[in-house]
């Protein structure tokens, strides 16, 4: 558990200055993601890491991101609803489990992501958005 923490300390000091929060551009962003994603691979599956496709999930999770960073914008810009803007989040995520799920299996899913990938998982909530009243 140390090595890997030291690992992931290590790769955001390469991404992240202590001092202030720096956005990343967005394939910067994707791609130090998908650094963090090999290294939660190796320290949660081990040796079965060499029994997946690492860069299929690579991809998976890059596609939808920038599909994710589109949708974004969108938002922002008040071009989408709060309603619309968390069914498509919720089905690009549900998309990415799916996929994620089918390629590496539903118990290398569970030790990789610790959950079951038939939960239905909504990270946003669309009604809590809007209360909120967008961003």
């Amino acid at each position: 558990m140390k090595e890997y923490l030291t690992k992931v300390k290590e790769l955001y000091e390469q991404h992240m200055d202590e001092n202030q929060l720096v956005k990343l551009p967005q394939d910067e962003a994707i791609d130090f993601l998908a650094e963090e994603l090999d290294l939660m691979i190796d320290f949660r599956l081990g040796n079965e890491k060499d029994n997946i496709d690492v860069e299929y999930l690579k991809t998976c999770q890059a596609t939808m991101l920038n599909q994710k960073y589109k949708i974004d914008n969108e938002f922002i810009n008040n071009t989408i609803s709060a309603k619309e803007y968390a069914e498509i989040i919720n089905n690009l995520m549900l998309e990415f489990i799916q996929k994620s799920a089918n390629k590496i299996g539903k118990e290398n899913f569970k030790k990789l992501f610790e959950f079951d990938p038939d939960n239905d998982i909504k990270i946003i909530d669309s009604n809590i958005l809007e209360n909120m009243g967008g961003i």
